[in-house]
């Protein structure tokens, strides 16, 4: 028995624009981010297609600007996804009615945001600690 993952991302675009829906009905399939963004739009997300199995970790990494918390704001509709499709356990989370969103929102999806966004200096991971219960960071 195949298990339904807990995210499941299909082809997903996120642009910004006027009118991005038309846009992607029209782009030619070939069109890179700069021949997306000559045209005047931004793809945040561009043709994002991933499983997440249950219990299953994601981690995603990329340069600043490259889309990452775009898509995880997609995956809870903090942003409507131009193109594509992303389910939840199997649920199709762009038919989701408010009430049914923020009820998502609460109770199966998490964002981690980093304290450092940068991994090319690890000298400064040492620099900051969180302490439980206490958000605010403090010099060790």
């Amino acid at each position: 028995m195949t298990k339904i993952p807990a995210i499941s991302c299909k082809n997903v675009w996120k642009i910004f624009g006027p009118n991005p829906e038309k846009y992607l009905a029209g782009m030619p399939a070939t069109h890179s981010y700069d021949d997306i963004r000559s045209d005047g739009y931004i793809a945040g997300v561009k043709d994002v297609t991933l499983d997440v199995a249950p219990s299953e970790i994601l981690v995603i990494m990329g340069l600043s600007g490259s889309g990452k918390s775009t898509l995880v704001r997609c995956f809870s509709r903090l942003h409507t996804i131009t193109g594509g499709t992303i389910e939840i356990e199997g649920q199709d989370i762009t038919r989701l009615a408010e009430k049914d969103l923020i009820a998502l929102r609460r109770e199966k999806n998490g964002h981690g945001v980093p304290i450092f966004w940068s991994t090319a200096a690890p000298h400064c991971f040492g620099k900051c600690r969180v302490p439980v219960g206490d958000a605010r960071p403090r010099q060790a």
